[in-house]
């Protein structure tokens, strides 16, 4: 027998039987290699980083929708959508190269299950002390679940009254965050716009379809969830309200 083999054999089945088993009690899955780790370090490119972050097929399946969504807000990728200046060509970047955020949006139930998250999500939680970089990294976890409610995949499965529901969390939140221009900026706005200016589409109210028709801007913005100024945003946010009081 020769034990060299042997001890391979062994390391082999630790490094991919022990992280199966660790998922299956924990519910969201772990990522192996972390940014800020050595091992992260040590990675050559971005495409070993999208490799190492890949979710093993036989936990990808079982995992349940609301884990599935909890990993692919902590994708140590998820970040990189934010560099493009089309945050949906972004997203569609990010999402081509994560077999997580694939098969969220194929999950018929992931858009009920991000907004019972994001309702409990709090602005105004942050700690009045926090440093500056940690209060950032808090109303960037808002961001993070709007774009994804912003999806159409997502709303697609959302039937009217929980668009509505949506639509009302969102202002809701908006006004939280208004409260706070020091931590939340206009990107912390421009996604709250896209969700609600969507699904306004969406539901084809007309006073906004009309604005749609009339302004190649808010076309642009829909689409391409490109970066807005604070007129566009707050035209938007100001028709959901409009929406909300009627419905």
């Amino acid at each position: 027998m020769d034990i060299r083999k042997v001890g391979k054999a062994l390391a082999v089945m630790i490094l991919t039987v022990v992280p199966v088993a660790a998922q299956q009690v924990s519910g969201a899955y772990d990522y192996p290699v972390k940014p800020e780790t050595s091992g992260w370090k040590a990675l050559k490119s971005h495409d070993d980083m999208q490799r190492v972050c890949q979710i093993p097929e036989t936990i990808l399946r079982n995992m349940s929708t609301a884990d599935l969504a909890e990993t692919c807000l902590n994708y140590p990728l998820y970040g990189d959508m934010f560099a493009f200046d089309e945050f949906q060509k972004g997203f569609e970047s990010v999402t081509s190269g994560f077999n997580g955020l694939q098969e969220l949006l194929e999950r018929n139930d992931a858009g009920i299950k991000l907004y019972e998250e994001y309702r409990q999500m709090d602005p105004e939680a942050f700690g009045r002390d926090w440093p500056t970089v940690k209060k950032g990294e808090y109303a960037a976890k808002f961001y993070e679940v709007e774009i994804l409610l912003a999806q159409e995949q997502i709303l697609a499965n959302f039937q009217r009254e929980l668009r509505t529901l949506l639509i009302r969390e969102c202002i809701r939140k908006a006004q939280a965050k208004s409260k706070y221009p020091e931590i939340y900026g206009i990107l912390s706005f421009s996604n709250l716009a896209l969700v609600t200016g969507r699904i306004m589409v969406n539901e084809n109210y007309v006073p906004f379809a009309q604005k749609v028709a009339e302004n190649k801007r808010l076309r642009s913005f829909l689409q391409d969830a490109s970066f807005p100024d604070s007129n566009l945003v707050n035209e938007i946010l100001d028709q959901a309200t409009l929406y909300v009081n009627e419905n």
